[in-house]
C-alpha cells in the first residue's frame, strides 16, 4: 500500500499523508506510480487509511517486502520526526524512493543540498544478519548511507548478532516503539 505517487502532469512526487482530503485535492487521472509510471488510484475512507494503489502489478514490487500496519506507521513516524528535527531541516525528506543502483525502495530517503544521501530503513519484521549486511552493502555501494531504525523489541532480539562493522559504519542503531490506535490495523 504505497503512500507516494507521482503527478503525471508535473512529474512531482506526492505523499498522501500531506493531504487532508486526497480525493478532493488530487486529480485521480493524474496519479501514476513513481517507480513504474503505471496508473494509481486513491484508497481512503472510513475503513481504510489513505494510500495509493496500483491498477495492475508494479514490476518493482519485489524490491521491498509486503508491509504491515506497524511498518507503515513506523515509516510515517520516522518521516515526521525527520521533518521536525533541526538537523534534517535543510534536507529533502521523501517516502518510498526507488534506488535503482541498490535494487531497493528506501522506506524514507533524505537528500541534503550538498548531495549527501541517507536511506532510513524501518525494521519491524525479523531480518537475518545476511540480509541486513546485503542491504547495507547495496546502499553503500550506491554511495548512500543507511540508518536502520528497529522496533524496540526487534532491536533487542537483533543485538545478539548485529555486526560490529555496521555499528562502526553507522555509528548508531535507532529504535522506536510503535503504538497503533485501536482498530488502526483494519484501517491500514
Amino acid at each position: 500500500m504505497p503512500l507516494t505517487a507521482k503527478l503525471r502532469s508535473t512529474g512531482k512526487d506526492v505523499c498522501i499523508l500531506d493531504y487532508e482530503n486526497p480525493r478532493q485535492e488530487l486529480a485521480a487521472e493524474d496519479l501514476v506510480c513513481p517507480h513504474c509510471d503505471g496508473p494509481m488510484i486513491i484508497r481512503h475512507g472510513l475503513i481504510r487509511a489513505p494510500h495509493f494503489a496500483h491498477l495492475s502489478r508494479c514490476p518493482y514490487e519485489g524490491w521491498h517486502e509486503p508491509e504491515t500496519p506497524e511498518h507503515r506507521a513506523f515509516k510515517r513516524a520516522v518521516r515526521e520526526y525527520l521533518l521536525r528535527d533541526p538537523f534534517w531541516k535543510e534536507a529533502q525528506v521523501a517516502l518510498e524512493v526507488r534506488i535503482p543502483q541498490a535494487h531497493r525502495i528506501a522506506d524514507v530517503f533524505v537528500t541534503f543540498p550538498t548531495g549527501w544521501r541517507v536511506a532510513h530503513e524501518c525494521q519491524v519484521s525479523p531480518i537475518t544478519q545476511e540480509e541486513l549486511i546485503a542491504r547495507s552493502r547495496a546502499y553503500r555501494e550506491a554511495g548512500i548511507d543507511v540508518m536502520w531504525w528497529f522496533e524496540s523489541g526487534r532491536l533487542e532480539q537483533s543485538r545478539k548478532w548485529l555486526p560490529d562493522w555496521l555499528l562502526r559504519f553507522q555509528g548508531v542503531i535507532l529504535e522506536a516503539t510503535i503504538h497503533l490506535e485501536a482498530g488502526e490495523e483494519e484501517r491500514l
